[in-house]
């Protein structure tokens, strides 16, 4: 073997392993997740929060909102009690300082 064929299989071997590896962690690897925004409901029972995910250096922005409760409603058959109203409006995604 000539030592061409030897660099050339070292090549395609560690190219093949650059790919193998972006291709199991993803493009999510260029993502930062921050949380840019949280609501209480007046009982503090439900907690949203608003969730900034950046990829690629600001060319991809997405949101998304969690909803944590931390005494959700006990009841059995999985309904909701007759007194429980959801309320829900708009989300201030202003500028912290």
């Amino acid at each position: 073997m000539s030592w061409a064929t030897v660099g050339t299989l070292i090549a395609a071997v560690g190219v093949t392993a650059y790919v193998t590896h972006w291709i199991t962690a993803g493009p999510e690897q260029y993502c930062k997740t921050t949380s840019t925004a949280e609501s209480w409901a007046p009982d503090r029972a439900y907690k949203a929060t608003v969730f900034k995910k950046d990829c690629n250096s600001g060319e991809s922005i997405f949101y998304s909102v969690r909803v944590d409760a931390f005494s959700p409603p006990s009841e059995a058959n999985g309904s909701l009690p007759d007194n429980l109203k959801l309320t829900y409006g708009p989300i201030s995604l202003g500028h912290r300082s």
